[in-house]
Parts: C-alpha cells; structure tokens; sequence
C-alpha cells in the first residue's frame, strides 16, 4: 500500500516538473521574441519615431490571403487603392506634384468610370464603359461649366459655354477664314448635335 503512494506521488511530481518546464519554454520562447524585437527596433531605429510607423508600403489582406487594399508611394506618388477579391480595382485615391490629386472608380470590369481631380481648376468627368465622356463639370476663377453628351454625341451644356464660329470669304481668288471663340454666360443653356452645331440655344 505504501509502495502504491509512493508511485503515485512521484508520478505526481514528474507531472509537475513537465509543467514547470513546458511554462519555462513558452518563458523563453516569449522572451527571446521580445529580445529579437527590441534588438530590431535598435538596428532599424528610424521606421520607429515618435509613434509613427515608416514605411514604403502597407498591404490589407482577407482572411484568405487576398489583397484588399494597398497604401504606398512609387516614383514620387503616393496611392491609396482599393481591389474585389480577384485584385481587380475597384477605387484609387492618388496623389503626385507633377498632376495633383484624383480620385478614380472603376466597374466590375476595371474599366474607368469617374475621375475627380484638381490639376489648375477642380474637375468630374464620368465616362461610359467604352471610355466615351458622357459628363463633365469643371470650374476656375471666373467659369463653370456642366457638359453632358448621350450615346448618339447630342450634347447638352449649362454654364459658360466655348461657341467657336468659323466665316470663310473671299480676297480675290484667295480665301480668308476667321475663327472666332467665345464664352457664353453664365446662366445659358445649349443642344449640339454630333457634329457640334448648336440646335438651341438660350440666351
């Protein structure tokens, strides 16, 4: 019987020492990743300072392993851009001195459905699936223009409207063409057909 206690009691104790070192190694194993750790932020001192994270580029992944979104800078440009589970683009907000800023949404085929950007003057074009502009607003200083077109090429334009005018006559044998370009107001409204002859205007 006494030998009987004293198995159990020393398996008891062999069991407790196994724990203690199991604990001991996962002790060791957090240990050394904090050591490492503190080692790379001494080596690598300035993707660390004053609480800001440094780096060239930032990928969000799915649970799957798909990319989500990309932040980075490339060639002097910076981007923020957003992708579908099969990395297809959905939005890009990009940023460069040498064109400014823009947003840019695309369709389910990638294909370029609306830029907004600001290069000299703020502008929003909105193209149709096979990149035609069917809409445009722009605005500077001292203009406005909202510019819609159809399918056909009909045109509506609201604002200052460019009227470009073309007078062709004759100096002996030799023709003389005077263009004349000029703005409407403010306030008008005009129909173009396809060919980008006025059909109505007012004022």
């Amino acid at each position: 019987m006494a030998t009987d206690l004293q198995a159990t009691d020393l398996k008891g104790r062999i069991q407790q020492v196994e724990d203690w070192v199991k604990t001991l190694r996962w002790l060791v194993a957090i240990a050394a990743i904090l050591l490492g750790v503190e080692i790379w932020f001494l080596i690598h001192p300035s993707l660390f300072q004053a609480g800001a994270v440094r780096a060239r580029k930032f990928t969000v992944v799915d649970d799957d392993g798909k990319t989500l979104a990309e932040l980075g800078t490339k060639n002097g440009v910076s981007y923020l851009s957003f992708y579908d589970a099969n990395y297809k683009s959905k939005a890009q907000i990009v940023v460069s001195e040498a064109e400014g800023p823009k947003i840019i949404l695309f369709d389910k085929d990638q294909n370029q459905r609306a830029l907004l950007e600001v290069t000299e003057n703020p502008e929003l074009v909105l193209h149709s699936a096979d990149h035609q502009v069917r809409a445009l607003l722009t605005a500077d200083d001292e203009t406005s223009v909202f510019w819609l077109k159809d399918k056909k090429g009909f045109t509506t334009i609201l604002g200052n409207a460019v009227e470009e005018t073309r007078k062709v006559t004759k100096n002996g044998v030799q023709p003389v063409v005077t263009d004349t370009v000029k703005k409407t107001p403010g306030a008008s409204i005009q129909l173009r057909d396809p060919g980008n002859s006025t059909l109505w205007k007012a004022p």
